[in-house]
């Protein structure tokens, strides 16, 4: 699934892939920020979290 948004960003990109989107379109979250490469590491942080609900790790 993909999510073409205005509105993807660092704080609601883990929300957004929870139900299922694997692919995302943030150019403004990204491109109006003077540091693209922090944006994006953030992302794939957030990311690579675990799912919102899901059980924590033993």
């Amino acid at each position: 699934m993909q999510r073409d948004s205005r509105v993807i960003t660092v704080d609601n990109i883990r929300r957004v892939a929870d139900p299922g989107a694997d692919t995302f379109v943030a150019g403004s979250a990204i491109f109006g920020k003077p540091d693209y490469k922090a944006v994006i590491d953030a992302m794939r942080a957030e990311l690579a979290r675990a799912p919102h609900g899901a059980p924590s790790p033993p």
